[in-house]
């Protein structure tokens, strides 16, 4: 008997378009024929890896809440900002002065 179907190749296993009728462990004989254009070009692979660092580089961790990386970015940079001016103004506050400051700034980025 000879069955002749379409199938995928994906994660290291053949996946057939249509119910090839087998017995479960019968043993078959398999001949590949490639489809033409079923191959990604290297340029097209390329371009996918590049799409996947350039996103991997912008938002490098992962958050609990859902947030757009350029809105990330700003909220990063502005925290930045404000732990710098704590920083510089710190040597003149107490250590309560500085915990409501840093308290403060964090609602601030959180409720951007």
């Amino acid at each position: 008997m000879s069955i002749s179907t379409v199938a995928v190749y994906r994660d290291g296993v053949l996946k057939p378009a249509d119910d090839l009728r087998l017995r479960e462990n019968e043993r078959v004989t398999v001949t590949i024929t490639r489809e033409e254009g079923s191959l990604p070009t290297p340029d097209h692979l390329n371009e996918q890896v590049k799409a996947w660092l350039t996103k991997q580089e912008l938002c490098p961790k992962q958050l609990p809440v859902e947030i757009p990386c350029e809105q990330r970015r700003r909220l990063d940079a502005e925290l930045d900002h404000i732990m710098e001016e704590l920083h510089r103004g710190s040597s003149d506050l107490s250590e309560d002065e500085v915990a409501s400051d840093a308290e403060e700034a964090l609602r601030t980025a959180r409720d951007a």
